[in-house]
């Protein structure tokens, strides 16, 4: 995808469309992600199209994601979760990064890294380097099959962030 999507920003066009989407891109990414949750409790866990999405597209995170959203009470600040009263279940691993983000680390701590996320885009956006935020993006996308979003290891897009509150200028050449 992200080799895709290079390719495909050397069109002068496609920046332009990609300039107008990517600030909303990650907004629209979690609203998708709520309501693909939600779509559990209003389809049915058999339903074909819930089916389709859990297990064809997500690989059975929406569920697991629905599953622990239904288990734990959600907190301000987070809370250290109990996993023996999920693992109950035949399989327990929350992959979804951003519910792991909101469980782990509460509302607040959720909607910090929201603000990091778009912020980093934004900033991205503004310097015109669009591939890099092509990048960004793409790990947004991510975040959705995996939890390795809330390290540094796994997730370096966050280190634009710090080079945007260092104000430090982005120089290609050390990267």
């Amino acid at each position: 995808l992200v080799l895709l999507g290079i390719w495909i920003l050397k069109s002068k066009k496609f920046k332009r469309v990609w300039k107008t989407c990517a600030p909303i891109f990650y907004p629209c990414l979690m609203i998708f992600m709520f309501v693909t949750i939600g779509l559990k409790d209003i389809l049915g866990f058999e339903h074909p199209i819930f089916v389709f999405i859990n297990d064809g597209l997500f690989n059975g995170r929406v569920g697991l994601a629905s599953m622990y959203l239904k288990t734990y009470s959600l907190s301000l600040f987070g809370e250290s979760l109990d996993i023996s009263i999920i693992a109950r279940n035949t399989y327990y691993a929350l992959d979804n990064g951003y519910i792991y983000i909101l469980m782990y680390y509460g509302i607040v701590g959720f909607l910090m890294f929201a603000m990091i996320y778009q912020g980093t885009m934004m900033h991205l956006l503004k310097k015109e380097e669009y591939v890099l935020s092509f990048i960004c993006a793409v790990s947004m996308i991510w975040g959705l099959y995996e939890g390795m979003m809330i390290s540094l290891a796994g997730n370096f897009a966050l280190l634009f962030w710090d080079a945007m509150l260092s104000n430090h200028k982005f120089d290609r050449k050390r990267c």
